[in-house]
This record gives C-alpha cells, structure tokens and sequence, in this order.
C-alpha cells in the first residue's frame, strides 16, 4: 500500500511539475507589454513553488525510507525518484532562468523609452534639416540663423544621453541580456542616426550663411538693373535726325552716352563674377542665382546693342541725307532728256529717216551710258546707307502727330528728374517703356512723370497726301522713283528708236516688191509648162526642177507676207503717203503672187498623175519578182526527226510567213494605186488591170502552197510530241519498277511500318502520274482519229504504254504483300518480347520478395494475379495471331512456331512459381495477423491499467462522476474479455500447427505475458470499484456530521437568546418554540 502510495504521489508531482514547466519555459518575457503584470504573475508562481516544497520533500522521504526497507519494487522507486528529482530541477532551474529573464526585460524596457525618446527627438531634428525654405530675404534668412544656433547648442545636450544609453547597451551585452543582439542593434540604428545628422546639420548651417550671400547678390543685380532701366530711354530713342545737323548732334551725344557704358561695365561684370563664384561653389540656389546673372547680363547686353544699333541708325542716317542730295541732280538730267525722247519726227524719205535713227541712237547710247556711271553710283550709295523701310524721322515730325497724353492729376515734381504738371495738361510721351514712369516733354521741358498720373490719347488717322510725305524719306522709296523715271525715259527713248527702224525698212522694202514682181514674171514661164516627158527618167527630172522652183516659191512667199506686215505698220504710223504707195505695189504684187501660186499648184498635180502610172509599173515588176522568189525558197516536204528540229523548221515557217505579210501589205498598196489610177487614167485602165490580175493570181498560188507546208508542219510537231511523251513516261515507269522490286525487309516494327509507307509512297507517284498517263493515252486516240500520217506507228505505241502500265501495277502488288507479311511478323516478334521483359520481371519479382513484410506482399501479390489475368488475354492474342500467321502460309512460319512454343513455356513457369509464392505469403499473414493483435491489446491494456492505478478516495469532490466513469471502465473490460481469449486461441493455435516460423517459444512466452497483464488488470479495477464504494460512504457520513454540526450551531443560537417574552402571548409563542426545539433534539438523538 505504501509502494501505491508513493507511486500516486510520485505520478501526481511529475504531473503537476511538467505543467509547471511548461509555463516557466515560456518565452512571454520576449514580448515586453504588461511586463509588470507578467513579473507580479511569476512572483505568484515562485510562491507556489515554495509552498509545493514541503510536499516535494516528503515524497522523496517516502521513496528513501521504501528503498532503505528493502521494498520489491525498489528498482521501480529509484527509477521514480530520479525522475521526479531531473524534473523538480529543471523546474527550479526554468523559474530562476525566468527570473532572471523578467528583470533583464524590464531593465530593456526601460532602455527603449530612452531610446523611443531620442528616435523621437531625432525625427523632428530631420525635419527640420530636411526644410529647404532657407529664407525669402534677409530678415527670414537671419532668423533661421538664430534657429540653427539652438540647434547646435541642443546637439551637445542630446549626445552625452545617448553615450550613457550606449554604455547601457553595452553592459546587457556584457551580461548576457536575452535581447542583448535586438538591443545593440537598436543602439547602433540609434548612434547612426545621430551621426548622420551631424552632416545634414552642417550643410544646414552652410546654406543659410549661402542664402544670406544669395540675399546680398540679390540686391546688387536689382541696383544694376535700375540703372540699366535708367539709360534705357535714352539709347532706346528712334529720333534720327531732320537733317544733317541735328543728325551729328544726336551721334555726338550717342558717343557720349556709349562711353558712359563702357565705364560702367566693371561695375556689372564685378556682379556677374560674384554669381559665377557662388555657382562655381556649388551654390544650392545655384539655378536661380544663373537665371538672374544671365537675366542681368541679358539686359546689359540688349542695352549694348541696342546701344551700338542706334550709333549704326544714326551713321546710316547722315549717309541717307547725302544720298538725297545726289539723288535730285539725277532727277533734274532726266527731266533735260525727256523732251528730246518724245520727238515724233520720223523723217519724210529714207535718207531723212536714217539720219534721224543715227541722231536717235546717239542719244539711247548716252542714255544707256547715264546708268553705268551716275546711275549705277547712286544705287550703290542707296545700298550702303542701310536703311530701313521706314522715314528717316519719326512719324510724328512729318505729320504733326506725335503721342500725346493728358494729365489726369497735379503732379510736383520732386527731384531734378521729375517734371511738374497739373490737371489737363497735354503733354509729349517721350518713352513709355517703364511701367511704373513715363517720360514727357511740356513747354520744351524733359521729365519724369509717374504712369498711373497719365492717360494716352488717341491719334487721327494719317491722310493719304502725309502718307506720301512721309514715303518720300525713305531712301528705298526714292531710289524707286528714280529708278521708275530712268525706266520712263528707256522707254520712250526705245520707243521712238523702234518707230524710226521701222519707217527705214518701209522705205527698203518698197524697192524689195519691185524686185519681186520681177521674180514672179520670170517664174511665171516655169509654172506655165506643159511638157511631161517620155519616160520615168524625164518625169523625174522635170520633178526635180520643179521641187527647186517650189523652194524658191516659199523663200519669196515669207517676203510677201513681210511686206504686207511693213504696210500695216507705215498706216499705224501715219505715214499715209508712203503707206498708200506700198499699198498699191503690194496689192499687185499679191494678184501676180496668186497667179503663180495657181499656175504652180496645177503644174504639180500634172507631174504627180505621170509620176504615180510610172512608179505602179515599176512596183508591179518588182513584186512579180518577190512572188517568184519566195515559190522557189518553199519546200512543202520538209519535215524534223525530232521535237527540236520540228520547232526549229516552225519558227522559219514563222519568219517566212512575216515576209509574205510584208509582200501582202505591197500587193494590197498596189491594188489601191490600181483603183486611183483607173479612175485618173482611164486609157490605160486595160493594161494596169491586166497587170494587177497576173500578179493577184501569183499570190494566191503562194500563199495556199504556204498554208499547206504551215498544216504539215504542225501535224509533225504532235508527232514528235507524242513521242517524247511516250518515252518520258516509259522511262518513269521503268523507274519506279526498279524501286519497288527491292528485296530489303525490316527488322523491327518501325523498320517496316517505314518501307510500307515509302511503298505507299510509291503508289502515290503512280496515282499522281494517272492523269499524265489519261492524257497520253487520249492525245495518241485523238491524233488517229484525225487520221494523222502516222496513225500506225501511234497505236502501236500505245498498247506497248499499256504493257509497261500492267507491268508495274504488278510489281507494286507483289511488293506490298511481302512488306504486309514482313509488318504482321515484326508486330509479333514485338509481342512476344513484350511478353517476355513483363514475365521476366515478375519472375525476378517472386524470386527476390521476402514474406517478412507479409501485408505489401499481399498487396502486390493481389496487383500481380490481376496483372497475370489481364497478361492471359493477351497471350492468348499472340496465340491466335502466330495460328493466324501460320495457316496464311507466311513465309517465315517455322520461326513463328517456334518463337510461340518458347513464349507459352515461359508463361507455364510463370503461373506455377506464382501459386507457390501464394501459399508461402498465407503462412506469414497469420503469424504477422496475431503479432499485430497482439501488439494492440498489450498497448490497450497498458492504457487501462494506467487508468485503473489512478487513486480515487484522495479527494472526494465529484466522487459520483468518478464512480460512473469506473463503472464504464469495469464494461469495457468485460466487453473485451472475448478478444483477449480470441489472441490467446489464435497464439495457441499456431503453436499447435506449427506455423510459428520457428518462433514458438517467442509466441507462448508473449501469450504468458499478455495473460499475466490481464489478470493484474482485472485485479486492479476490482480494488479501484472497492475503493470507489468505501469513499462513497465516507462522503455520506462527513455530509451528515456537517448536517448535525449545522444544525447544532442553530440551537447554539437559539438556546443562548436572553428573551423570555414581554408578555403572555409572547411567553406562549416561545414555549411553542420551545416544546418544538426539544422535540427536533429528541429526534437527532436518536438518528
């Protein structure tokens, strides 16, 4: 009882300590939240540690003094005593371990608040620095300036706290703080980040005391640009100048004014390199800083040129008043020779008009020369000038409408610049080009004014005679109307030369008409002849001479019509006496001229009548001869022995047929000659249309024999083809029999499956070639139905083509039978090695599986019977198909029956080995059948009997459940009484029958085993229900002493009350009480 007892409590503290454990193993100190609560709940813990000691002690106490008796289970006590002794000291060393822990992590705790505080300090720090609004002008940049300072005098505040948290961080490491790594780290990111903001710090401070040079830099750029606005109305100024006084006087003060310039430009340049030294420093408002230097430098270099440009206006200003001076004398030698130019007398006879044009010319020569010399001077002085298209003044000198403006109100001036006015005075706007100050004149005073003090008022529109006014200074203008007079004065000039050129070739050309008329009597005797000659040699010689006088006759018709043009022109000069002269010269001249035209044209119609007759003799004797010539050169009976030579004779017939088209087309111009000449020559009508007739009969004898020879010729031509055709496909015939009469066969199913399909290729040729074949045959039937010359020699050719045809589908089918047989015998050596690797490797499969693995054994073996039925079917295919082969006679048949014979021996050793193995895998599944049962029921009854030790009248809260659930227990058992005796007959029974493997003995000695754990089940569950009961009485007795302690405590109370009644009803009720309490004690003391 004392070993149980030890045992229950042994089993009671184990339990309790591993729970324990579990919760001072846990890592909750990592997480630092609540860490107070945490550390007050392990405080709690460490109490109940202590309080559990005492208890602890007394149990290893118990187990010393059993051990020192001697007890049975000794080695059971020690083996408790060490466990329970491994496990209280992991416990007690885990709640120290986390002891520690908590406060390290409190302590971290601690160190991260500062952290925090610091990483929050540093963050506002960067956004600070990282503020890039350095001041908009001097007064903000001074005052970020002041902010800086405190900045850094906090810098050295923060710093010695973060060197004490480093030295915190590095004592956790020192001592082995369980987030020392985490601590560190964030120690580093800390000291990091300070260091980094040591240089954003001083790149702060860098570019404020940089924004205060760029406030200062500011400021000198604005001063030069004052005083560059200030110069500006002056440089700026578009006055050139009335005349040339007042053109030197402005360029005097101009030069002034650019000296001015020159000494200022240090001032700017001194500026400009101050930017440029802040840029080159690498200034951070380096962009603005260039944009307002190159804005400054800008100005001052528009203000240079604009400068430079206005001394160039003014230089091409004195240049255009000298031009204007010479300009006017040239305009005055033009007005001198117009009048001269304008002459209208033209002389009265050609000596007069001669002279006149010699006079005229002299004086378009001195013209011409004018524009060479002083002219061409004057352009050149106008090139130089370079003025613009604009007047050398301003608009308003010329018009009187300079821009005025009205003062809107009374101004004082107050400084020597300024100008005063009142209300309503109109003054001069002199430049307007500040927003802010405009400059005016009023009473021949220059001033300032300020803007908003002034209104512009509107100008008239300028007149059309102030517009000319003002196109006259321009020299571009002037130049052009000098150049328009010269041009006038040409012209008249050339116009009056053209007039006097024309009156002497009037007086010329009169004496070339009477020259004419000469002409055209002395030709009048050719055009009159009426002599056309003997023969062709005559007709063409007369030809001739008259083709020359028909030159001569052109030549002087272009005279004609030139004098009749010189007529016109005498009449629109109005030089009507010598007009009317010529008039009449040249009327005559045209009667005569028409005459001979007339005379001249009949003449020829004459000569061309004998010329045709003449020349259609000769054309017809000339084609008499071709016609000759062409009948010997063709020869109806040649013929080609091949295609080549076939062609080759064609394409001469086709050259010869071209030359008789060319001889067609002169046979048909004669026919047509013929029909012209029959009509214009009627009395020799008989003999042309005899003429015609014969040479008409020629041509069609050779043209017919022409058609005949072109007939045959194509005839021979489908011969010859036909030939070719037949020994084209005769020789691809014999080809393809020579491929398909091969003697190679395959050695594996693809080998022949390949040969089958080029055979089927094979086929595909000869399908493709049918067509060719079809058409070859239906060409040779169609030339002997149009009874070819050669009809014979084609039919027999045909039936040869037919033979040949015959020959080859022979062969092809011949062929594929061989390669079918050759595929069928392929496909069952296949099989058949097929089913010799699957029976192979089943057979090393029996041969190598070991029956100690009973149930994967079983497994397989049950996939390798379905796989042996499924293989049946398939060598009974084989079967079949070698029987099928065989009885077709295939010529490899002996090897198919024997290749067969192997195959199905193989399979009768393969089903045998099979049904050994099965009967060695039935033994082997009952021993492992048994050693798994039993395996099962020594873990059951291990788990029960853990369950039946368990003490039960220790404590009696939820006795009653705890008697239900052993009641439960106590069926389980008797529920499984009959599969403990089932493994007890099944161990016998294989001990009996020998089926042990040679392990009998192992098998009684665990059937003992399992036996002897029974019984000691059951005898611990009939302690456990004994136990149960006596706890349960316990229980009810302890419930009726408290129910009698309970009620005795109330008579306690009501026997101590002092109050005996206050009066008779009172004292009455109390006895009722009374007799009633003596009654209930009267009761419980016989209970």
């Amino acid at each position: 009882l004392n070993y149980f007892t030890f045992e229950r409590d042994c089993d009671e503290l184990k339990l309790w300590a591993k729970e324990k454990l579990k919760m001072a193993l846990t890592r909750d100190y990592l997480d630092t939240a609540n860490i107070n609560i945490k550390c007050q709940k392990h405080q709690q813990f460490l109490n109940e540690l202590a309080a559990y000691q005492p208890k602890m002690d007394s149990v290893i106490l118990t187990g010393q003094k059993l051990i020192d008796e001697q007890h049975g289970q000794t080695q059971n006590i020690n083996q408790h005593l060490t466990e329970l002794e491994d496990i209280l000291n992991k416990l007690v060393e885990a709640a120290n371990e986390k002891s520690d822990r908590l406060k390290e992590a409190t302590d971290g705790q601690a160190f991260t608040r500062g952290l925090e505080e610091i990483d929050m300090w540093i963050n506002d720090v960067e956004n600070t620095l990282t503020n890039d609004d350095f001041g908009k002008d001097m007064t903000s940049v001074q005052n970020f300036q002041k902010k800086q300072q405190l900045l850094e005098n906090e810098f050295s505040l923060k710093k010695d706290r973060i060197d004490q948290l480093s030295k915190d961080a590095e004592h956790f490491q020192q001592i082995g703080h369980f987030d020392s790594n985490n601590i560190l780290k964030k120690q580093i990111q800390l000291v990091t980040r300070f260091q980094s903001l040591l240089d954003p710090l001083k790149q702060k401070k860098e570019k404020l005391d940089a924004s205060a040079e760029f406030q200062r830099l500011l400021h000198n750029i604005e001063v030069e640009e004052a005083w560059i606005r200030e110069k500006e109305p002056s440089i700026m100024s578009t006055n050139r100048g009335r005349d040339l006084i007042g053109v030197q006087n402005l360029l005097r003060k101009h030069q002034a004014l650019m000296g001015e310039l020159q000494n200022h430009e240090s001032q700017i340049r001194t500026v400009c390199n101050e930017g440029e030294d802040m840029i080159n420093q690498g200034h951070f408002s380096s962009a603005e800083i260039k944009k307002h230097i190159v804005n400054l430098q800008t100005k001052w270099q528009n203000l240079k040129e604009v400068s430079i440009q206005r001394k160039h206006d003014l230089e091409d200003s004195l240049q255009a008043q000298q031009y204007f001076s010479d300009a006017k004398e040239v305009e005055s030698w033009i007005h001198e020779k117009e009048p001269v130019a304008q002459s209208t007398d033209y002389g009265r006879d050609e000596d007069s008009c001669n002279a006149l044009y010699k006079k005229h010319q002299q004086l378009f020569n001195d013209i011409k020369d004018f524009e060479q010399t002083e002219l061409e001077e004057l352009r050149q002085k106008a090139q130089k000038c370079h003025q613009p298209e604009k007047p050398l003044v301003a608009d308003d000198v010329l018009t009187g409408q300079r821009q005025k403006v009205l003062g809107l109100y009374d101004y004082v001036e107050k400084t020597p610049r300024e100008i005063s006015m009142k209300k309503n005075d109109t003054l001069i706007l002199l430049n307007s080009s500040n927003k802010d100050w405009w400059k005016v004149e009023l009473n021949d005073r220059q001033g300032f004014v300020p803007a908003t003090y002034l209104k512009k008022i509107e100008k008239d529109p300028m007149s059309v005679n102030e517009q000319d006014r003002l196109d006259e200074y321009t020299v571009s203008s002037r130049q052009q109307q000098i150049e328009k007079q010269y041009s006038n004065l040409l012209n008249i000039c050339q116009q009056r030369l053209d007039k006097l050129a024309e009156s002497s070739d009037a007086y010329k050309l009169m004496r070339e008409a009477a020259d004419l008329v000469v002409w055209i009597n002395d030709k009048e005797r050719i055009a009159s002849e009426e002599s056309l000659g003997k023969g062709p040699d005559d007709v063409e010689e007369l030809q001739r001479r008259f083709d020359e006088f028909q030159k001569e006759l052109r030549t002087n018709e272009l005279r004609l019509v030139r004098l009749n043009s010189i007529a016109e022109k005498l009449l629109q000069l109005g030089r009507t006496d010598a007009a009317l002269k010529i008039q009449i010269d040249i009327n005559n001249l045209n009667r005569k001229w028409d005459d001979l035209k007339k005379n001249a044209e009949e003449r020829e119609q004459q000569l061309l009548s004998a010329y045709e007759v003449q020349r259609f003799t000769r054309d017809a004797e000339e084609a008499q001869d071709w016609i000759s010539e062409k009948f010997e050169q063709l020869d109806p009976d040649e013929l080609g022995q091949d295609l080549r030579s076939v062609k080759r004779l064609q394409k001469k017939h086709e050259a010869y047929e071209r030359d008789l088209n060319a001889l067609g087309d002169k046979i048909r111009e004669l026919d047509d000659l013929t029909k012209r000449l029959i009509t214009s020559h009627p009395e020799q009508a008989d003999v042309i249309i005899q003429k015609q007739q014969v040479i008409q009969n020629q041509w069609t004898d050779l043209t017919s024999k022409a058609d005949l020879h072109k007939a045959k010729l194509l005839d021979d031509y489908d011969y010859q083809k036909f030939l070719t055709d037949f020994r084209d496909l005769a020789a691809v015939i014999k080809s393809i029999i020579q491929q398909i009469s091969s003697d190679e066969l395959a050695r594996d199913v693809p080998g022949a499956e390949a040969l089958l399909e080029r055979h089927h290729e094979h086929r595909s040729e000869i399908d493709a070639r049918s067509g060719a074949f079809q058409a070859f045959e239906d060409f040779g039937n169609d030339l002997i139905n149009a009874e070819h010359f050669a009809g014979e020699d084609i039919k027999q050719r045909l039936l040869e083509m037919d033979e040949i045809r015959q020959q080859l589908e022979s062969a092809w089918k011949e062929r594929q039978d061989k390669l079918d047989e050759c595929l069928e015998l392929q496909l069952f050596y296949r099989d058949c090695d097929t089913a010799e690797t699957w029976m192979e490797s089943r057979e090393k499969a029996l041969k190598d599986e070991a029956v100690e693995v009973v149930e994967a054994a079983i497994k397989r073996h049950e996939d390798f019977d379905k796989a042996i039925k499924a293989q049946e079917d398939k060598i009974n295919n084989l079967k079949q198909f070698a029987n099928q082969l065989v009885s077709q006679d295939h010529y490899e048949k002996a090897g198919i029956d024997d290749r067969l014979q192997r195959v199905l021996d193989r399979w009768t050793s393969l089903r045998q080995a099979m049904m050994e193995y099965r009967s060695r895998l039935g033994e082997s599944q009952t021993l492992q059948d048994f050693s798994r049962d039993a395996e099962e029921i020594e873990a059951w009854i291990a788990d029960k009997l853990a369950a039946a030790s368990d003490e039960p009248v220790k404590e009696t809260q939820n006795l009653q459940s705890k008697s239900q659930k052993h009641q439960a227990f106590v069926a389980e058992l008797a529920a499984n009484t009959d599969r403990i005796q089932s493994i007890i007959g099944m161990g016998k029974g294989l001990i009996d029958s020998r089926k042990c493997a040679g392990l009998e003995t192992t098998v009684d000695n665990r059937l003992q085993q399992i036996i002897e754990q029974w019984e000691f089940l059951v005898q611990k569950s009939s302690d456990k229900s004994l136990k149960l009961k006596e706890a349960s009485r316990q229980q009810t007795f302890n419930a009726g002493v408290k129910d009698v302690e309970f009620w005795l405590g109330e008579i306690e109370n009501q026997l101590v009350n002092d109050d005996v009644g206050r009066d008779l009803t009172s004292v009455q009720n109390m006895l009722k009480k009374q007799q009633l309490l003596e009654n209930d004690i009267a009761n419980h003391e016989v209970f």
